[in-house]
C-alpha cells in the first residue's frame, strides 16, 4: 500500500532559495500568503525580483549548485499580502525604485482603501455566512485538482478567448498602449501598463475557471475582468503617480469610495440625495 504524500501549498515567509526548493520538492504551484506582511517584505522573500518575474511568467527554474541541483518546470506562484502602510512605505524606500524598474510591482494588483476608523458602527449584529461554505468548497476542489493521486503535478489547462472576446481584448490592449503616450494616463507608469493587458487576460481566465465554465472565455467574462482591472489600475495610478491624475479624477475616486462605504453601512440603497452629498461627502467632493 502506497503512503499518502502530504502536499503543502501555502507559505508565509521563505527565502528565495527555500522558495525554489519548495517548488521543486513539494509542489510546483504554491502561494505566499500573509495578513501580516511586514516580516515578508522586510526579509529576503521579496528581494529576488528576477525570480518572481520568471515565476509570474511560468518559466522553468533551474538551479545548479555543487552540492545540489534542482529544476522546476511549469511553476506557478501566487502572492497575497496585507500589511500596514508604514511597513510598505519602508519597503518602498529601500527597494521601491528597483522593484519598479525591474517590473516587479507591475505584476501585482495594489489597493489601499481609506481607513474606516470612526465609522465602524454596528447597526445589524447578525452576519450571514451562508455563501462562505460554497466558496470554501470550490477552493478545496481546485486545490485537490492541482495535484495527482501521488502528489505529482498535473498538466495545466490552456484557455483561449472566443472570437468576440479576442477582438475586445485586442481593443483593450491598444487602448492601454495609447495610454503610455506623453500626457496620457499611463505615461508615468509605463512599467504597470506593460503588464496590464496580460493581467486582464489572467483575471478573465480565473473568473472563467473558478465559475466552472467550459470551452472558451466569453466576452461577458472578459468585460467583468476589464472592469475589475481598471479599478486596480486607478489604484496604482493613485498610489504611484498621484500628481499625474487630474484632480477631478482623484475627487471622483474619493467620492466613489465614500458612496460605497455609505451603502455598505446602511444596506440596500437606490439613490442618494444631492443635498446629502453636499453636506456630508468629503470636502473636495462637495
Amino acid at each position: 500500500m502506497n503512503g499518502i504524500r502530504l502536499v503543502r501549498l501555502l507559505y508565509n515567509d521563505v527565502t528565495p532559495a527555500a522558495l525554489k526548493a519548495c517548488l521543486s520538492e513539494n509542489s510546483n504551484s504554491i502561494g505566499l500568503v500573509s495578513d501580516e506582511g511586514a516580516s515578508m517584505f522586510s526579509g529576503e522573500a521579496m528581494t529576488d525580483f528576477s525570480l518572481h518575474n520568471r515565476l509570474w511568467g511560468g518559466a522553468t527554474i533551474q538551479v545548479d549548485r555543487a552540492k545540489k541541483s534542482l529544476i522546476v518546470e511549469d511553476p506557478r506562484l501566487t502572492i497575497s499580502v496585507m500589511m500596514q502602510p508604514g511597513a510598505l512605505h519602508r519597503y518602498f524606500d529601500r527597494k521601491g525604485e528597483q522593484a519598479r524598474e525591474e517590473g516587479f510591482f507591475a505584476r501585482f494588483n495594489f489597493c489601499s482603501p481609506p481607513s474606516t476608523q470612526g465609522t465602524r458602527f454596528i447597526y445589524n449584529p447578525v452576519t450571514s455566512w451562508q455563501h462562505l461554505p460554497v466558496f470554501q468548497a470550490r477552493i478545496r476542489e481546485l486545490a485537490d485538482a492541482n495535484v495527482g493521486q501521488e502528489g505529482e503535478p498535473v498538466e495545466k489547462i490552456t484557455l483561449s478567448f472566443t472570437p468576440q472576446a479576442q477582438r475586445r481584448w485586442i481593443g483593450a490592449h491598444n487602448d492601454i498602449e495609447a495610454g503610455v503616450s506623453p500626457g496620457r494616463e499611463f505615461f508615468n507608469v509605463k512599467d504597470y501598463a506593460a503588464k496590464l493587458a496580460d493581467n486582464v487576460a489572467r483575471l478573465a481566465a480565473l473568473f472563467h475557471y473558478f465559475d466552472g465554465n467550459e470551452g472558451q472565455i466569453s466576452l461577458d467574462t472578459l468585460e467583468r475582468a476589464i472592469t475589475v482591472q481598471i479599478w486596480f489600475a486607478n489604484e496604482y495610478l493613485r498610489l504611484f503617480s498621484p500628481s499625474q491624475m487630474p484632480q477631478e479624477q482623484l475627487d471622483a475616486n474619493n467620492l466613489e469610495i465614500w458612496i460605497a462605504q455609505y451603502v455598505k453601512r446602511i444596506g440596500l440603497l437606490l439613490n442618494i440625495k444631492r443635498n446629502y452629498i453636499l453636506q456630508c461627502a468629503p470636502v473636495r467632493a462637495r
